[in-house]
């Protein structure tokens, strides 16, 4: 948790997990989906500028 959002993202997580999300779900798979989120975008961008479209 190396993020300044960490202690905030805790926090939310922790109100998720008492009404209802998933205990599995943590700090790790919020960062994974939020980068995945992130970067198909910016690889979709990049493929269509490389193509020349």
């Amino acid at each position: 948790m190396g993020s300044p959002f960490a202690s905030d993202l805790s926090g939310a997580l922790a109100w998720l997990h008492v009404h209802g999300l998933p205990s599995t779900i943590g700090y790790n798979a919020v960062e994974f989906g939020a980068n995945i989120v992130l970067f198909i975008p910016l690889d979709c961008m990049a493929g269509s500028l490389a193509r020349g479209s």
